[in-house]
């Protein structure tokens, strides 16, 4: 074995160092300090400032840098229970089932949680590497495995705890410990993000030591410090570790890979003009007793609404929320809310985001039923499995497992919104629809623009006739009855319109006849189905005295005030709500987690047909 006592190896890195009798965060100017294995010395120092990593980045050029990075994310995000309880599917893992009850979270979104630090390591290699340094990641000790000893720690208060349930903020009289194996589970998420940089950069990542686990996998006690991290035996053990994989592997002379550009997505809107796109087709450029008396209230007090539609359906939603009238059976848990999410998935009473023509939306009242199953279900790619009628979704799935326990999920929440909802909200927006050739399934999107490929063999372009329409919108009403007959339905239609149309028309001709034909189909709905009833969203932003208030520069998108103007007066027409459902749970659950970003506002998925071509995105 290579001895190293002449030019030592640095390491580095926060809380884990302590294993290897590193004073953790000693105040004072960053030095190097002599470890009792002569081939290393330890960077001492206050390591959440950046004199600390400046110094070592200083220290390091023609050294070996072993960096022991973060690694208790996993006991942060579950030592402690949520409410709702949250569990994950790990790919390529056997941890069984996942715990009954539980709500099931994509794996990738968890991953995201853990992704602030990642991207902070990424930015400290590419310094270490500039200044000639050979880096390399180690592997942090997994969880402790006997239950039995936290429990007691946790159940007599010890001082750890006290000062964990502090930093959280919460009151450790009010929640649970969560079981060891998701714990576990999430730590081995975090060694492979961990591998996964490495490779990134071809440096070697030296995980935790097989022979301080026990046959389960945890961190043997005799090993432990603490709860989290490992004692000096275990820091011996570590050492030894990387002096023989330095030995065995020295693969500091790579450069590092960079990932290939993706391939430029191709689809019919490429090769359309101008003229077919509402942005690039211009260059420049409320009323009363709109409801028959018969129809009011529109909502009674205490009823629940659900609602759907396309991307300005999704600019009510905060009114009606705020009103104490909107019912969610899909949210995001609470833990997980800071991170944001595109399309509007987030948005609505179930996690569909927008739905643009009724065929979409009856399919998947249909789908939630188990009366219809598309053919072409999922997308499957190198790296993730694609839901073809979600094809936004930013946490994705990553097996058919998990791709099936998700979708499953879904589909039990919007079938609850269906059967639960007092007053159910459609705002129709699209008659052009891209479906499959095989089944007539109706993405809300062309496939390849927001995700996926186009196949001219397998999909399809479709402008549905007013006859269409209206069959489509009689179908869903007598369907959604038969599971809830006391359902009152109002229908309405969106001002906003198409960014871009596949027929031969220009987009303002498109957009005309488009609306019409959804206006005319909304009639004769509400005139041939009882408790049907029409508000007149289109009528109220689009009359010719309100144009120049109502519509943004671009003259598609609405502004603040009509979008204003229309819920003013629908929530005129209905009876004063109640008090809004107290949130005390879930403000409990966000001091849980102290990790916290503004919700980030959606996109809508027909606009990507005009944004893959321009190259900007203009929000709906």
């Amino acid at each position: 074995m290579e001895n190293y006592s002449r030019n030592p190896i640095i390491i580095a890195g926060h809380s884990h160092t302590v294993a290897l009798s590193v004073p953790f965060c000693r105040p004072g100017a960053p030095s190097l300090m002599p470890l009792q294995n002569p081939n290393f010395v330890a960077v001492v120092g206050e390591n959440d400032s950046d004199s600390y990593w400046d110094f070592l980045v200083q220290s390091s050029p023609g050294r070996q840098v072993g960096l022991y990075w973060l690694g208790n994310q996993h006991t942060a995000r579950f030592l402690l229970a949520h409410d709702p309880d949250v569990d994950f599917l790990l790919p390529g893992a056997d941890f069984g089932a996942p715990d009954k009850g539980a709500v099931i979270v994509p794996t990738t979104l968890v991953a995201d949680t853990f992704k602030p630090g990642m991207e902070a390591l990424r930015t400290l290699l590419k310094r270490l590497r500039d200044v000639g340094a050979e880096p390399f990641l180690i592997g942090t000790p997994p969880p402790r495995g006997d239950e039995d000893y936290l429990k007691a720690l946790f159940d007599a208060r010890d001082k750890w705890f006290v000062s964990f349930s502090n930093l959280v903020g919460v009151d450790i009289d009010s929640v649970k410990l969560v079981p060891v194996r998701r714990r576990y589970k999430a730590w081995v998420l975090l060694q492979r993000m961990m591998q996964e940089i490495a490779d990134e950069h071809s440096i070697l990542f030296i995980p935790s030591p097989e022979q301080a686990a026990d046959q389960n996998g945890y961190l043997k006690p005799e090993f432990a410090v603490d709860t989290t991290h490992g004692n000096s035996e275990y820091g011996k053990i570590v050492l030894d570790n990387v002096l023989e994989a330095l030995s065995e592997q020295h693969l500091f002379c790579k450069q590092p890979q960079k990932k290939a550009a993706p391939a430029e997505q191709n689809h019919p809107y490429k090769a359309l003009s101008d003229r077919h796109f509402w942005s690039r087709a211009f260059s420049n450029a409320a009323p009363s007793n709109l409801l028959d008396a018969k129809d009011l209230p529109l909502v009674k007090t205490g009823q629940k609404v659900v609602s759907a539609g396309s991307c300005f359906a999704a600019t009510v939603v905060s009114y009606l929320d705020r009103a104490g009238f909107y019912f969610r059976t899909e949210q995001r848990p609470p833990m997980f809310k800071s991170r944001p999410e595109h399309f509007g998935y987030s948005v609505f009473s179930a996690a569909y985001g927008n739905i643009y023509t009724a065929r979409q939306m009856l399919q998947l009242l249909r789908r939630s039923r188990g009366t219809f199953r598309p053919i072409e279900d999922r997308w499957e790619t190198t790296e993730a499995i694609i839901d073809p009628f979600r094809p936004g979704l930013k946490y994705y799935a990553k097996s058919h497992e998990e791709f099936d326990l998700l979708t499953r999920q879904h589909l039990e929440a919007c079938m609850r919104a269906f059967t639960e909802a007092d007053v159910f909200i459609f705002t129709l927006g699209l008659t052009e629809a891209w479906v499959s050739k095989h089944d007539g399934a109706v993405f809300p999107a062309c496939p390849g623009t927001v995700n996926g490929s186009f196949d001219p063999a397998k999909h399809e372009f479709v402008n549905f006739s007013c006859c269409d329409v209206i069959s489509d919108l009689s179908q869903f009403v007598d369907e959604l009855r038969e599971i809830n007959p006391g359902v009152r339905i109002i229908l309405t239609v969106s001002p906003v319109p198409i960014a871009a149309t596949a027929t031969d028309n220009h987009v303002l001709s498109a957009s005309t006849h488009s609306k019409s034909v959804l206006r005319v189909a909304a009639e004769t709905v509400c005139a041939n189905r009882p408790n049907v009833t029409y508000f007149p969203s289109y009528e109220i932003i689009t009359a010719p005295h309100a144009r120049a208030h109502f519509f943004q520069d671009d003259k598609r998108n609405v502004t603040p005030d009509a979008v204003d103007a229309v819920m003013k007066i629908f929530l005129s027409c209905c009876e004063p709500s109640q008090t809004a459902a107290d949130n005390a749970s879930e403000v409990k659950a966000a001091a849980i987690q102290k990790f916290s970003e503004r919700f980030a506002e959606a996109e809508c998925e027909e606009v990507m047909a005009d944004s893959r071509v321009s190259g900007s995105l203009t929000a709906p």
